[in-house]
């Protein structure tokens, strides 16, 4: 972020000076593109972390689109049910929120690591803060887009390597200043500006996960992203009016899970992880199971994230908010009248346009077969 580039090569091979607005959005612009590049190397890493489930963990019935199951199917259909160990139990919960081991990461990519979170991240936040009010907009707009890019990065790593906790550290503080300095000043502001509303939800989703859920926050602001999501509502349903009744949670050709609706739905989730205090957890809990009773209206992107959340939030009993929010506030008796839903859902995205989307509603439905299956198992076990 300090080299200067003193001169750019014009289109007829004569050298052009740049100004210092275009150099600082170049090198902007390069380190946003480095973020990508580490995130998708890191990930091509744990390809192997979840890649659905294999013929000895699935019946024969449910490894079939759930799309193409008769209505109103019982989606346990009539296995004979069968006592799980504990080891058992646990290894069904990693398939379904995918916690299975990650091999460790590519001693060639820790330097840049490195880079991004010691020496850009620190920068980035600074051009965040210094462009504020000013009149380059350019400016703030590409900061935030490589704090987001680097951000989704470190969300990306396996901290759990002990030589990486030296990162962690730091990275955990910086965590908390990207938030307190990027997130808070524009939800107390109550902006009315859809597409910064949408980057600083990106950035927030971001940060929270990458600390899994490990951020301090101000107590009103749960709300103000359940609050984004209905006014993301509102967006969709203008087209919806113009359409003569077409739905809106049809996907377009953008990437349905970019929406500002599914942004708030992964941030919430994050910040109802344990150990979340249980106010906040049921708060956000409730708001989650409320979303997805509330198909077909809900969105298909947007029930995909929130039963991942589900997964990732209640996935274990040894969680204080385990017996009196996702049992004691009846979740599982919603999330059992859910399944029928969830599955008329899947039927209705074309496989053919939309393939993506059918594939991850699908994997999302199935899991939730097996989450149920598990909770119950789990329960009858820590009972007996």
């Amino acid at each position: 972020m300090e080299t200067i580039i003193p001169s750019a090569i014009g289109t007829n091979g004569h050298t052009s000076h740049s100004t210092p607005d275009q150099i600082l959005q170049l090198a902007l612009e390069i380190t946003a593109s480095i973020a990508t590049s580490l995130q998708e190397a890191l990930e091509n890493g744990h390809e192997k972390e979840f890649e659905g489930f294999g013929d000895d963990d699935l019946q024969k019935g449910d490894m079939d689109d759930v799309g193409d199951d008769d209505d109103g199917e019982d989606a346990d259909g009539d296995e004979e049910d069968h006592e799980m160990n504990e080891d058992e139990i646990a290894a069904e919960m990693e398939m379904v929120t995918g916690d299975g081991p990650d091999d460790d990461e590519e001693p060639s990519e820790e330097p840049t690591l490195d880079e991004l979170v010691r020496n850009a991240t620190p920068r980035v936040l600074s051009l965040v803060q210094s462009s504020v009010g000013s009149q380059n907009e350019t400016v703030r707009v590409s900061a935030l887009s490589a704090l987001n890019n680097i951000a989704w990065t470190v969300s990306s790593i396996d901290f759990s390597a002990r030589h990486l906790d030296s990162l962690k550290d730091f990275w955990s503080s910086m965590a908390q200043k990207i938030w307190d300095q990027t997130v808070t000043p524009v939800l107390a502001s109550n902006t009315a500006d859809i597409e910064l509303a949408s980057s600083i939800t990106s950035l927030a989703w971001a940060v929270s996960r990458s600390v899994q859920g490990g951020i301090k926050i101000q107590p009103d602001e749960p709300r103000k992203f359940m609050s984004l999501y209905q006014a993301s509502l509102d967006l969709e349903s203008a087209p919806e009016k113009q359409a003569n009744g077409a739905k809106a949670n049809q996907p377009e050709n953008n990437d349905a899970f970019q929406s500002l609706g599914v942004k708030c739905i992964g941030v919430l989730g994050t910040l109802a992880l344990d150990p979340a205090p249980l106010h906040l957890n049921r708060e956000i809990g409730v708001f989650l199971i409320t979303t997805l009773a509330d198909l077909p209206r809900t969105s298909a992107a947007v029930s995909v994230e929130a039963l991942n959340a589900v997964f990732d939030i209640y996935s274990d009993s040894s969680f204080a908010f385990d017996e009196p929010v996702f049992w004691g506030d009846g979740f599982y008796k919603h999330l059992e009248d859910i399944l029928p839903k969830a599955k008329k859902m899947v039927k209705s995205i074309d496989k053919r346009k939309f393939e993506e989307l059918r594939a991850r509603a699908n994997d999302s439905v199935l899991n939730l077969t097996r989450f149920l299956k598990y909770k119950k198992t789990e329960k009858e076990s820590k009972s007996g």
